[in-house]
């Protein structure tokens, strides 16, 4: 049988999700299936620590550790959906599998989003009808270093004030 090479993450792309998770006031990452190569679950621990972001990781995986201060664990409300994905002005979405799962809220008006999937297409449904702002077609095992990588050394003191101040914040919840 033969095998494609997933493909390289486009560092252009992954520039441009840095600069909008490092601009980012309420960052969250949203994955479903991350966890299916479980090398990949420590890289994500360090891309929420980079960007300060919360971690939606679904019941599908195991795709991040449920004690992490940055694990986001509030349940949705009956009809009223998830008020971390409301509330977020920057969304990652990472091997979600959006096509099959229902929205888990509607997004913000004015939302940035950013996909990083092996299979971007998802059957030509979008991401309820929110179509990316930046698409990275790539495998999560090597796209999140990457992306964690350029977050750290494009990160402004500023950003990082901000980012812990924001870790804090999650802390004390």
């Amino acid at each position: 049988i033969h095998r494609e090479e997933p493909p390289a993450a486009d560092p252009v792309k992954l520039r441009q999700a840095a600069e909008l998770l490092l601009d980012a006031k309420n960052p969250l990452i949203l994955t479903s299936y991350l966890g299916r190569h479980e090398e990949t679950v420590p890289a994500l621990v360090k891309l929420a620590e980079a960007a300060g972001a919360r971690v939606l990781g679904g019941d599908i995986r195991v795709n991040f550790p449920n004690t992490h201060p940055l694990a986001a664990l509030l349940p949705p409300q009956r009809g009223m959906g998830n008020p971390l994905v409301s509330a977020a002005d920057v969304i990652l979405f990472i091997d979600y599998d959006m096509h099959y799962a229902a929205p888990p809220s509607p997004l913000a008006e004015g939302v940035k989003v950013i996909h990083i999937d092996i299979d971007l297409v998802k059957k030509g449904v979008p991401l309820w009808n929110h179509a990316p702002d930046i698409a990275v077609h790539a495998d999560s095992r090597q796209a999140v270093p990457e992306l964690t990588k350029v977050v750290e050394d494009m990160k402004t003191e500023e950003q990082a004030k901000a980012i812990a101040a924001r870790i804090d914040e999650y802390t004390k919840e």
